[in-house]
């Protein structure tokens, strides 16, 4: 297994150590299961991929309510008891 250097912060270390203690672990074993679970959450989105899949969205939806925009508010309040 290969090891690898990290410079951290004492406070980094501190923050470490308390996280380890609170998840009964050793600071190494937190690090790599963090480690593997970035991995396993795959590449990220760019910023131009978000918006672009957040207008993808736009337009493709219909509430059925001509007055939605003005009246949203009243509508949520209806939908959650308030």
């Amino acid at each position: 297994m290969a090891q690898v250097e990290v410079p951290l912060t004492d406070s980094e270390i501190a923050a470490l150590e308390n996280l380890a203690k609170a998840r009964d672990v050793s600071v190494v074993e937190l690090i790599r299961k963090e480690i593997v679970a970035l991995i396993l959450s795959g590449p990220r989105r760019t910023d131009a991929e978000q918006r672009a899949m957040a207008r993808a969205f736009c337009g493709k939806f219909r509430s059925g309510c001509g007055d939605l925009a003005q009246r949203h508010d009243d509508y949520l309040a209806e939908i959650y008891g308030s």
